[in-house]
């Protein structure tokens, strides 16, 4: 657990099951486009000293059950996740869990939307949708809706997802 294992990701489409990330420390993932799935952090251990980068990414596809940064654990200080797009709001982008160190502040990024209100209701899953979770999700919005630079694909998937709005959250 102690010695440092490297994980570079950059340039790969990944359509389906997550990316589990375990007993890494030092990750960094650069332009992938994941469909349906995206990155599952549990173990702490191996990277709270290491660097982990998530830039330039696309998502969509999450659903209730999968987000885009599931988050178990993580003490990591050294943690960026900045400039990826996040397309759909039919399930969270970043979700934290009940784990005492489940946590994550979120850069700028692209949420297909601008209206924060909305990115906090829909796609972020924290302290404010289960008051067993410990943490909230700090986060930036950039100044467009989307990444001018996405795959057509990527970028056909993103519209078909802002056309998919989510259910409404119930009142309590």
């Amino acid at each position: 657990r102690n010695s440092l294992l490297n994980l570079t990701l950059k340039d790969n489409v990944f359509n389906g099951p997550s990316v589990r990330l375990r007993t890494v420390s030092n990750v960094e993932a650069v332009n992938n486009e994941f469909y349906q799935k995206g990155f599952h952090l549990d173990d702490y251990y191996a990277y709270r000293e290491g660097t982990w980068s998530f830039r330039r990414n696309s998502f969509v596809g999450q659903t209730s059950s999968s987000a885009a940064f599931e988050v178990y654990q993580n003490e990591n200080k050294n943690f960026e996740v900045v400039d990826n797009q996040f397309c759909s709001a039919s399930g969270p982008a970043i979700k934290l869990t009940t784990q005492a160190t489940s946590n994550l502040v979120a850069g700028k990024n692209y949420w297909n939307t601008q209206d924060s209100n909305f990115i906090q209701d829909y796609m972020i899953f924290d302290h404010y949708d289960n008051l067993n979770i410990k943490e909230y999700v700090g986060f930036g919005v950039h100044s467009s809706n989307r990444r001018s630079d996405l795959s057509s694909r990527m970028n056909d998937a993103c519209d078909n997802a802002a056309a998919d709005q989510p259910a409404e959250k119930a009142v309590c």
